[in-house]
């Protein structure tokens, strides 16, 4: 995945074209970017964020940002309980709990 300025991508392969094509994930904007090389692609994902950004500034626009690190998930309160539980029995928080769940999940 690329990173720059607190804004990730998501990258998808064109088999047709035989291009990588990007698009910067987790705002509403549509910011997207394509390259026949990596080296190129990340080049081109830099571009696309100062271009936003830049665009923002010119129009007196907030840009958005990606990700606050927060959300809200929903559950059956067996499950809210089960967890809370398990949490507590390792004296964390539910928050840091969850957290490191996914983090061990995602990583």
């Amino acid at each position: 995945m690329l990173n720059y300025k607190g804004y990730s991508a998501v990258i998808d392969y064109d088999e047709v074209d035989k291009i990588l094509i990007g698009r910067v994930a987790g705002i509403n904007a549509i910011v997207g970017f394509h390259a026949k090389t990596s080296d190129e692609l990340e080049l081109k994902f830099k571009q696309s964020i100062e271009h936003y950004l830049a665009t923002c500034l010119k129009l007196k626009q907030q840009p958005e940002t990606a990700f606050s690190g927060k959300f809200v998930i929903r559950m059956e309160p067996e499950l809210h309980a089960k967890i809370s539980h398990l949490a507590a029995q390792q004296n964390k928080s539910l928050n840091s709990y969850a957290v490191d769940v996914i983090r061990k999940r995602a990583l």
